[in-house]
């Protein structure tokens, strides 16, 4: 995104990754465990996370983990961008794609960027 003019930019997987508990099964899932000794210390943040509003979310891509996605997004607009708190200024968000399906390899339709909003919006209003 910085590509773009954005000044200061932070994949959610990077974000998420600053925060130790901010998906309560991330041990559960094999993509995000290692063995102990390939694991690093933890990474310094670019940015102030703790301090530093964010002023809008893109979903530019299909998320890859759904669950945590939705939590951290619910997260981010909840809070008014500064996480740990609750403030009723939401920062915009913004989907590249509104595809509810795409056709891949597989014989069955794939679920697009279109049903993430979808799940994303029926949980965040509720």
């Amino acid at each position: 995104m910085s590509e773009y003019g954005f000044k200061k930019v932070l994949s959610l997987e990077e974000f998420a990754s600053y925060f130790e508990s901010i998906d309560p099964v991330s041990q559960y899932k094999r993509w995000t465990t290692m063995p102990q000794s390939d694991r690093k210390e933890p990474a310094v943040p670019r940015y102030n996370v703790l301090s530093e509003r964010i002023k809008a979310a893109f979903v530019v891509s299909d998320p890859v983990d759904w669950g945590r996605d939705i939590q951290v997004l619910c997260d981010v607009l909840r809070s008014g961008g500064l996480l740990g708190g609750a403030n009723n200024i939401q920062p915009p968000l913004y989907f590249a794609a509104d595809d509810l399906e795409y056709q891949a390899a597989f014989p069955s339709k794939r679920l697009g960027m279109g049903a993430f909003r979808i799940a994303l919006e029926s949980i965040f209003n509720r």
